[in-house]
């Protein structure tokens, strides 16, 4: 007994040390990512948070061009599972969506979600399936794997991405435009609440923030990653906290 007294309290300072040792890792990064962002005359998420640009820099979006060298996906209005399917494939080989498009799907992501209330109330469908995912935190191959196994969403395949969709991983801009993308083509079969991590301050100090400023940082347009990094943070506002599936 003693000695498995021992063990446990061996186990628990190692887990201890080996959390504190991540935790003092992970705050180091964090500090690293701010002095770069300073560094490189970008702008911190409280002075993005304070500023706002003119209405009068803010283009329409149908009318903006894309370039000629723009070789990602493309997008077209109403959605089909095959575009949405194509920008998956892009985002799969390393492909980055347009400023454009990626406008138009946070926009119309923001719209549905602003409808829906704080808690939601959700069923398991009859003759299909609800898959639960939690903490993709920027690894956009781990959610492809999800898919690959359980199947991508659709009308009698429900999920729920239950929060902290970015930080830590390089693509959360990505894990956040695949779920938006299939939210806007099956509002009823897929569902999300708001993590800890879907949070500007969070977002400031742990990588998701210097992704998107760096991902839509543009020669011709200064603005641009700070349009989509501020859209991103208005979207999380309105993701409902917490859902109750089959009365449970």
């Amino acid at each position: 007994m003693r000695r498995h007294l021992a063990h446990r309290a061996v186990d628990s300072e190692m887990n201890t040390t080996i959390y504190n040792t991540l935790d003092n890792d992970d705050e180091h990064a964090h500090i690293e990512r701010t002095s770069k962002l300073r560094a490189a005359g970008l702008p911190s998420g409280r002075d993005l948070a304070r500023s706002s640009a003119p209405d009068a820099e803010r283009k329409v979006l149908d009318s903006i061009a894309i370039e000629a060298e723009y070789d990602g996906p493309h997008l077209s209005w109403p959605l089909e599972l095959d575009n949405v399917m194509e920008c998956l494939d892009a985002f799969k080989h390393g492909k980055q969506l347009h400023y454009k498009y990626t406008m138009r799907v946070l926009k119309e992501f923001k719209a549905s979600l602003s409808k829906l209330p704080t808690l939601m109330k959700v069923a398991v469908p009859a003759s299909g399936s609800f898959t639960i995912v939690g903490d993709t935190h920027g690894q956009l191959q781990d959610l492809f794997s999800i898919f690959t196994i359980n199947d991508v969403p659709g009308p009698t395949n429900h999920y729920l991405f239950n929060g902290d969709f970015v930080d830590r991983g390089k693509y959360g801009a990505e894990i956040c435009l695949s779920m938006a993308l299939f939210h806007l083509l099956y509002p009823n079969s897929v569902f999300f609440n708001r993590g800890n991590h879907e949070e500007r301050s969070q977002n400031e100090t742990a990588g998701f923030m210097v992704e998107v400023l760096g991902k839509y940082r543009s020669k011709v347009d200064r603005l641009r990653g700070k349009r989509v990094y501020d859209l991103f943070e208005e979207v999380f506002d309105c993701l409902p906290l917490a859902h109750v599936v089959d009365e449970k």
